[in-house]
């Protein structure tokens, strides 16, 4: 527990689940916890430069419905925080008395002057774009409950976009697919300790968005494949063989729409049950995140280079063949 004798500030986010029951699976409670956790993060380095960086801890929920209620602090804190530019252009095209005024009156727990006053001396600097502390953190746990709250389409008003915020958006991803598990009773989400449920369970659909690819998560790599179960006529089931570089185990989906109408029309014949079949195969490994975050490779066959020992396509130049570094040929290794 964080130490209560440091100088802290303190901000309270709730997110108020919609139930029948007073009670939740605990799948959907950790990842709520791992979600908020990872978009907080992201925006404080997107928000504040990195340096209003919240301890977030659970507190206890109370009677009446399920409140996963999560405790930002921020302790030994800076007098002022420094503001970035995308956060002082989303507060200049986006604030207006009336709507922080709604907001600090639906809280309940906010100084709605202060706050204004605030955010109007930050609008007006040219220079010294620089936040209270206090109020620095107010806005932050604003920013984390709108951003749980808003559909795609807003966010995409307010100039927020999965390719911009990508660590943000997988997060609530993961924590409105979590929500919409058969058997969760979940009914609506909301971010107040009154019953007030901004999104209902039929509108959790339109908070989940495709990611753009990630190049770090992207890589591709020539191989050779002995083939132990191919599939000809279901594109869904992936087929299975062992790399022979290492004998290591694979399992991938034929990408490849030429070659496997070639193995239909039989002109790449199959050799019989009793034998193996070697493709020199152009794979790409990507990596996705789903439930709670985990990660899992999937591999696709993009291009199937020959099959075997019959050339289909010529090899690109510059294009090598992922086999084992050996000390008599150190320059045969990954080029992708």
């Amino acid at each position: 527990m964080y130490n209560k004798n440091k100088e802290s500030f303190q901000e309270e986010l709730c997110i108020h689940f919609d139930t029948d029951k007073h009670q939740i699976p605990l799948d959907v409670f950790l990842t709520t916890g791992i979600s908020i956790d990872k978009i907080s993060k992201e925006f404080s380095k997107k928000f504040f430069d990195s340096k209003l960086n919240p301890e977030i801890y659970v507190v206890p929920p109370e009677n009446g419905g399920f409140m996963e209620i999560l405790d930002l602090i921020v302790s030994n804190h800076p007098i002022e925080v420094a503001v970035t530019g995308w956060f002082l252009n989303f507060l200049s095209e986006r604030y207006t008395d009336k709507s922080l005024k709604s907001w600090a009156d639906k809280t309940g727990c906010l100084v709605f002057d202060e706050i204004e006053q605030e955010i109007k001396r930050v609008l007006n600097a040219k220079d010294n774009m620089l936040l209270n502390a206090k109020i620095a953190l107010k806005l932050y746990m604003y920013s984390l409950s709108s951003f749980i709250l808003a559909d795609i389409n807003t966010l995409k008003n307010w100039n927020m976009t999965p390719r911009e915020f990508r660590d943000s958006f997988e997060a609530k991803n993961n924590f409105y697919e979590s929500c919409l598990q058969p058997n969760t009773g979940i009914k609506g989400i909301g971010c107040s300790r009154k019953h007030y449920f901004t999104v209902k369970r039929n509108e959790f659909p339109n908070h989940i968005t495709k990611l753009p690819a990630n190049d770090d998560d992207v890589y591709y790599k020539l191989q050779k494949v002995i083939i132990t179960n191919p599939t000809i006529v279901d594109d869904n089931m992936p087929w299975t063989g062992r790399l022979v570089s290492n004998n290591k185990k694979i399992t991938f989906y034929m990408k490849d729409d030429d070659f496997k109408d070639k193995l239909i029309k039989g002109l790449c014949p199959i050799k019989s049950s009793n034998l193996d079949d070697e493709m020199l195969v152009y794979f790409e490994y990507r990596t996705v995140y789903g439930k709670n975050l985990k990660a899992r490779v999937i591999i696709s066959a993009n291009i199937v280079y020959s099959f075997n020992e019959k050339q289909l396509l010529p090899i690109p130049d510059g294009l090598v063949i992922d086999i084992p570094q050996k000390d008599e040929n150190p320059a045969q290794m990954n080029l992708i």
